[in-house]
């Protein structure tokens, strides 16, 4: 992944180039590419990534027991993922096909 990318966004804006370039190195930042009508994350799993959109779009769902589903959140370019997802518990499914970059969280702490 380039560099350029990472500093591009705010989150990793002030952070130097030699520590990016280890977090890439060490795979705690990587690109995942996801197809259409994938799901992301469930609501029953444990968050373990931030998640940022770099392309496409993808919706959070909140899926009731009767299988009624029910649109909580749309996420586009730039979007930040976990913190949504970890304080409401949805279902994430892709609406396109999409880029994210994903940050293990215990490399945050």
């Amino acid at each position: 992944m380039n560099i350029d990318i990472l500093q591009n966004i705010s989150l990793f804006s002030a952070v130097k180039k030699s520590e990016l370039e280890k977090l890439l190195a060490d795979n705690h930042i990587y690109k995942k590419h996801y197809s259409k009508g994938v799901t992301v994350h469930n609501a029953n799993e444990t968050c373990r990534t931030l998640d940022i959109v770099l392309s496409g779009s993808l919706v959070a769902y909140s899926l009731s027991t009767n299988g009624s589903s029910t649109t909580m959140f749309e996420f586009s370019k730039g979007s930040v993922i976990e913190q949504i997802y970890y304080l409401v518990k949805t279902t994430v499914i892709l609406l396109i096909s999409i880029v994210l970059l994903i940050v293990k969280l215990s490399t945050l702490t």
